[in-house]
């Protein structure tokens, strides 16, 4: 719900549970998500991330990732769902924070990228915009050979 700060009538801020945001990407399904859960390109669209990091050779259900923000401090992830270039899912070890990335095929070798980020309880302190995933279809429509 809309809430307005009392000290300032023009501020808006807007409670959310949940944030859905899609992009389409021409390449196809099983690169976009072989790049996107690759953590050494994390930092290269996700701007407020410095590093990423995970504890297994190759993500599959059950990795833990971990990245630092800019400003140091450090967030772990477990992969909680996993279906090889369709879905897979974060959930965040200290908070009831959620985010699944969905790959959907679409014809020309085109994929549907589907990003939900949720709270189980409570509200997204800082939900995604348009802005990384933009800049993660720019970067790898210029890196990846469909």
């Amino acid at each position: 719900m809309p809430h307005r700060d009392a000290g300032d009538p023009e501020s808006i801020f807007i409670y959310m549970r949940k944030n859905i945001l899609y992009v389409e990407i021409n390449i196809p399904a099983g690169k976009v998500f072989d790049f996107t859960l690759n953590p050494e390109n994390t930092p290269l669209w996700v701007d407020s991330i410095l590093h990423e990091e995970i504890d297994t050779p190759i993500p599959q259900l059950g990795t833990h990732y971990r990245n630092q923000s800019m400003g140091g401090q450090w967030n772990e992830y477990e992969v909680t769902e996993f279906t090889p270039e369709k879905t897979f899912t974060f959930t965040q070890l200290d908070s009831s924070y959620r985010v699944r990335y969905d790959f959907d095929s679409l014809l020309g070798g085109v994929t549907k990228l589907t990003y939900t980020e949720w709270m189980e309880e409570g509200d997204l302190e800082l939900p995604f915009d348009l802005l990384p995933l933009e800049k993660l279809k720019n970067l790898i429509e210029s890196q990846v050979q469909g």
